[in-house]
């Protein structure tokens, strides 16, 4: 699986929790509910996490672009541009 890829399910699984913990706001105020919510949460902070950890914060100089097969990446982080 290519990083795009991978940022593309997590963005989509992110979004699947989103829903989940609006849908859990919609129900009486309980003890299960508050427990789902946070769960929830949890969850969501940690998708969040992950896809900053795969997205690079190299700002991909022009001196460090280079081309493979017609692909331009970046050799500091080995980003497709």
């Amino acid at each position: 699986m290519t990083v795009p890829k991978a940022l593309k399910l997590i963005n989509w699984w992110i979004a699947q929790r989103e829903n989940i913990l609006k849908e859990v706001l919609n129900f009486n105020d309980s003890e299960i509910t508050t427990i789902i919510h946070n769960s929830e949460k949890t969850i969501i902070s940690n998708l969040k996490l992950i896809r900053g950890e795969l997205v690079p914060k190299c700002k991909h100089p022009k001196k460090m672009q280079d081309t493979c097969n017609g692909q331009k990446y970046c050799m500091a982080c080995n980003w497709d541009l």
